[in-house]
């Protein structure tokens, strides 16, 4: 129940980025329906090369460095 309250509040953060600001309310509601808040430990992997595409990440709080090896 807290994780959809915490994503319910992030509408007007996503209201704010280009990508997402073109949504109507429903369409909206229903992409934060269908979305997981993760956090991940500092200087650990989100994804490595090679991996199948399953999700897409969108970085709400600091950073992500990319190394292609």
């Amino acid at each position: 129940m807290m994780e959809a309250m915490q994503l319910t509040s992030l509408a007007p953060t996503l209201r704010r980025n280009a990508m997402f600001n073109c949504l109507n309310d429903e369409q909206l509601q229903k992409l934060l329906a269908i979305s997981k808040l993760t956090y991940f430990k500092p200087n650990k992997p989100v994804i490595s090369q090679g991996q199948p595409a399953k999700y897409f990440f969108l970085v709400l709080d600091g950073q992500v460095k990319l190394h292609l090896i």
